[in-house]
C-alpha cells in the first residue's frame, strides 16, 4: 500500500505537508533539531501514527501524550510550530 492510499479522507500525506510551504519546512527543521536531537528518522517515526488518523482531535491527543512522554513543554516554540502545520492538514482553510 502506498502512503497516498493510507491517507484518510484525501488528506495530504504528513511527510508531503511540510513541503507545501517554505515556512513549514523551517518549522519541521526546527522541531527535528530541538525536539528530536537532529534525528530525522526519529521524527519520521513520530509522525508515522498520524498518517492514519482521520480527525484532528485524535492527532491532538496523540501529540499531547507524546510531549508528556518525552518530557517536552507543550507550549514550546517548536511544539507550537509543528502543531500548527499538522493542524493545516485537517483544516487547510485556516
Amino acid at each position: 500500500m502506498t502512503t497516498q492510499e493510507s491517507v484518510p479522507r484525501n488528506l495530504v500525506p504528513v511527510t508531503d505537508l511540510f513541503e507545501r510551504e517554505p515556512e513549514w519546512k523551517e518549522k519541521r527543521d526546527r522541531a527535528v533539531k530541538k525536539l528530536f536531537r537532529g534525528n530525522i528518522n526519529e521524527f519520521s517515526q513520530f509522525l508515522k501514527p498520524i498518517e492514519g488518523m482521520a480527525d484532528w482531535k485524535q492527532v491532538l491527543e496523540y501529540l499531547e501524550n507524546e510531549w508528556t512522554k518525552r518530557n517536552i513543554k507543550h507550549d514550546s516554540k517548536e511544539v507550537t510550530g509543528l502543531t500548527d502545520v499538522l493542524f493545516k492538514r485537517y483544516f487547510p482553510s485556516y
